[in-house]
C-alpha cells in the first residue's frame, strides 16, 4: 500500500490521514524529490527517516502522527499525516515492481497468496478483471494494474498499483540470404534507424563499412554469415544473413576507355576466370565476335558503350569499355607541296581550313627547326631557310596520327664582286670598274647610271664627282644577285713652295710650307747626296754653288671616320 504524494522542488504532500489495521506496510511520500533533504519525525514505525520516501511498518493499534519536512535551496516546507491503527490484521499481498518488458512478452503481476485474503486486479487502459493472486498479462500497450486485497479480519482494504511499460522491439528488415560475385558488394538490408537502438553487426573482420549501423556494407572474400543483434531498452531482436560469395572475373586486355582512329580497329581479348563460359555483348554493331565472346574486334563509326556479360549460377559478372573513335579532317595536304624561294625570302606552308570545333583537342607540331619563323604548334608555317629543306607537320587527335612534308628549295646565287673594292680616286679622276662574276648571272646593270660609261656590261669607267657607291645587278635562275663598290673622291693636295727660290751658300729655305696630315709626301732630288724622304716641310741648306732641283710628290689619304 503506498499512500501518494505530487511533489516539486519544493513541495511535500504526504495526503490525507488513513485507517489502517495492524501490521499494515505502506510508504510515505513514494515518490519525493530525489534532490531535497528529507527529515521525518514521528514514532518508531518508519524504515527511515532521512530519506524522501520511508516505508512503514509495524504498527499496532492506535493513532500516530508523522511530520515530513523537505529542505531545497529556495525553500523549506513540512507536511503532516496521521495514521489511525485499528484491530485486525491488514490484508497482505506480493505485487510485482515497476518495470519494461518488451512487446509480446508475458509478466506475473502479483506473488503467492496470503490465507484468508481475496484479490481483486483491474487496469487503465481496460482489459484485465482477475481474482487471482498472481494473474499473468501480455500488455500490448503500456499498463497499470490496480489491486484490492480484503480478508474478514480488517475492515479495511490494501490498495497497490504496478505500472508495466511496453517497449516496441526493433524493427529490422535484413535482406534474405543471396549470391554476389567476388570483389562486390551488397547492402545487408533496408532497417530503418530507430533512435535508442543498438546495432551490432558480426563477425568483425572487417568486411564490413560498419559494425554498428542498420545497414552496412558488406565486401566479403568468401561465403560469410553475418548476424545482426538490435537491442532497445530490455528488447533484443537477432537476424541472420548469408552471403554467398561465388568466384568469376571478367578481364579485358584494353583500358575501359580506349580510342580508335575511325577506319580502324580495336582487338578486344577478354579473359574468363573459370573459363569456358560465354560472354554476351551488346550492341552488335561494330563488332565482329568469335571465340564464344572472348575475342573482338570493334570497329565502330561513332564513339559506342559496349557492355559484356557473362554468368554463372549466384553471379552475374558486367563489364563496360568505351570505344571513342577520334577522326582527322579531311584534307591536310600542305600547300605548295614543293616551292622555290630566294636566299633571304620567306614562304608559307598552309593547308586547307577545316572546322575547328570539330576537333578540340588536335594538336600540330613542324620539324626540322631550321628557319622556322611562326610558332611550331600552329596549322600553318612561315618559314625562311638559308637551304633546302624539306619540313615536316606531324598532326594528332586521339588515336589519329599524319604526317605531311613539303619541299623549300631554297636558290644561292653564286658570289659576285666589282674590282676593285672601295678605293679612292682624285676629282677630275677616273676608275676602271670590272665586274668578277658567274657566267650564268644574266641582266647585268650598273647603278647609278651618270658618271659611268657603260651601263650592261661586264666592265665600265666611272668619273664620279663625289663619292659615290656603284652596284651592278644581275639575275640568277630567277634570284637578283649584286655587288657593289665605293669611289671615294679626294681633292689633290695643296702644296705651297717658297716665291723667291735664291738662297746664299750656307742659308736654309722650306721648300713647302703647308703641311696637310691626310697627304703623304716623297721627297727626290738631283742633288746626289740628297736623301729621299716623306716629310711634310723639307727645308734647304745650300752648300754648294749650283742650282739643285727638287721633285715632291703627294698622295691624298682618307681621314679616319
Amino acid at each position: 500500500m503506498a499512500v501518494q504524494a505530487q511533489t516539486n522542488d519544493c513541495t511535500i504532500l504526504l495526503g490525507p490521514d488513513i485507517t489502517v489495521c495492524n501490521n499494515a506496510t505502506f510508504d510515505l511520500n513514494p515518490n519525493g524529490n530525489q534532490t531535497g533533504t528529507y527529515t521525518w519525525v514521528g514514532p518508531a514505525g518508519l524504515s527511515c527517516y532521512n530519506c524522501p520516501s520511508p516505508t512503514v511498518s509495524g504498527l499496532i493499534t492506535g493513532m500516530y502522527t508523522f511530520i515530513g519536512t523537505i529542505q531545497t535551496s529556495q525553500c523549506t516546507k513540512s507536511d503532516t499525516i496521521k495514521i489511525t491503527v485499528v484491530n485486525g490484521q491488514q490484508p497482505k499481498y506480493n505485487i510485482a515492481t515497476d518495470q519494461p518488458i518488451c512487446k509480446g512478452m508475458s509478466v506475473a503481476l502479483g506473488g503467492a497468496p496470503f490465507a484468508n485474503t481475496f484479490y481483486q486486479w483491474t487496469s487503465s487502459p481496460p482489459g484485465l478483471l482477475s481474482s487471482q493472486p498472481n494473474p499473468s498479462v501480455t500488455p500490448s500497450g503500456t499498463t497499470e494494474y490496480f489491486l484490492i486485497a480484503f480478508n474478514t479480519s480488517c475492515p479495511y482494504v490494501s490498495v497497490d498499483s504496478v505500472l508495466i511499460t511496453v517497449v516496441d522491439p526493433p524493427a529490422l528488415n535484413v535482406r534474405g540470404d543471396t549470391s554476389i560475385c567476388n570483389g562486390e558488394s551488397i547492402v545487408l538490408g533496408s532497417t530503418a534507424t530507430e533512435p535508442g537502438v543498438n546495432y551490432a553487426w558480426t563477425p568483425t573482420n572487417g568486411s564490413l563499412n560498419s559494425n554498428t549501423i542498420a545497414n552496412p556494407l558488406a565486401t566479403p572474400l568468401q561465403t560469410t554469415v553475418y548476424k545482426l543483434v538490435a537491442t532497445k531498452s530490455i528488447c533484443m531482436e537477432m537476424r541472420t544473413v548469408t552471403i554467398s560469395v561465388v568466384n568469376l572475373n571478367l578481364d579485358f586486355n584494353v583500358d575501359d576507355t580506349s580510342h580508335i582512329c575511325l577506319g580502324t580497329s580495336l582487338p578486344i581479348s577478354a579473359t574468363l576466370n573459370p573459363p569456358g563460359g560465354a560472354i554476351n555483348w551488346s550492341p552488335l554493331a561494330g563488332l565482329t565476335i568469335s571465340g564464344g565472346g572472348t575475342v573482338v574486334e570493334a570497329n565502330p563509326t561513332t564513339s559506342t558503350w559496349y557492355t559484356a556479360q557473362t554468368a554463372v549460377p549466384g553471379c552475374i559478372r558486367t563489364r563496360s569499355i568505351y570505344v571513342a573513335v577520334d577522326s582527322l579532317p579531311e584534307n591536310l595536304d600542305i600547300q605548295p607541296i614543293d616551292t622555290t624561294i630566294c636566299l633571304g625570302a620567306a614562304a608559307i606552308l598552309s593547308s586547307p581550313a577545316f572546322d575547328s570545333a570539330s576537333y578540340p583537342d588536335i594538336t600540330f607540331h613542324w620539324y626540322p627547326q631550321l628557319g622556322q619563323k611562326s610558332p611550331d604548334s600552329l596549322y600553318h608555317l612561315t618559314v625562311q631557310p638559308n637551304q633546302t629543306t624539306t619540313y615536316f607537320r606531324a598532326t594528332a587527335n586521339g588515336a589519329c596520327r599524319d604526317t605531311v612534308s613539303a619541299t623549300v628549295h631554297v636558290i644561292i646565287p653564286p658570289p659576285m664582286q666589282i674590282m676593285p673594292a672601295d678605293t679612292f680616286v682624285c676629282t677630275g679622276g677616273s676608275m676602271t670598274l670590272n665586274a668578277v662574276y658567274s657566267p650564268f648571272i644574266t641582266n647585268l646593270i650598273w647603278s647609278p647610271p651618270a658618271s659611268l660609261s657603260c651601263t650592261e656590261c661586264g666592265t665600265t669607267i666611272a668619273t664620279p664627282s663625289n663619292t659615290t657607291t656603284y652596284t651592278i645587278s644581275g639575275v640568277f635562275q630567277g634570284c637578283p644577285v649584286s655587288a657593289s663598290t665605293v669611289l671615294n673622291v679626294r681633292n689633290p693636295p695643296v702644296i705651297q713652295f717658297p716665291a723667291d727660290l735664291q738662297i746664299c751658300l750656307g742659308e736654309s729655305l722650306t721648300l713647302n710650307q703647308v703641311a696637310d696630315p691626310t697627304t703623304t709626301y716623297n721627297w727626290t732630288s738631283t742633288d746626289p747626296s740628297f736623301v729621299p724622304t716623306n716629310n711634310r716641310n723639307r727645308w734647304l741648306h745650300r752648300h754648294k754653288r749650283r742650282p739643285i732641283r727638287f721633285r715632291l710628290t703627294t698622295v691624298a689619304r682618307a681621314r679616319a671616320r
